[in-house]
């Protein structure tokens, strides 16, 4: 069998976001729930949004939390995962390309 690919990650179509000088906020619209992001995970949210790879998303990580790469590289996994969770971002897999706010992991 084949390997499908990554797992491709992009903002839920429900959620709308808006750049604070200090942080991000989000809301889902249907339920009116927002959220605020600040420090590594405004950070992640921008690259991620922005179409940054994976690996330079680790990177950036990694400088900005003065940690090894294999400590940023969990540690964006946690974040994308805690994300998925509470709806903020959709997934999908395969080899396809990539469009809208789609970012593979």
């Amino acid at each position: 069998m084949s390997d499908p690919g990554p797992i491709v990650y992009h903002c839920a179509p429900t959620v709308c976001w808006v750049k604070d000088s200090e942080q991000t906020i989000l809301v889902e619209e249907r339920s009116g729930q927002s959220w605020s992001l600040c420090g590594p995970e405004a950070v992640v949210w921008d690259l991620l949004v922005l179409k940054y790879p994976a690996d330079r998303i680790v990177e950036f990580l990694a400088a900005l939390l003065d940690e090894p790469h294999e400590r940023a590289q969990q540690e964006l996994r946690s974040i994308l995962q805690r994300w998925e969770e509470i709806g903020l971002l959709a997934t999908g897999k395969g080899s396809h390309g990539q469009s809208g706010n789609q970012r593979r992991v």
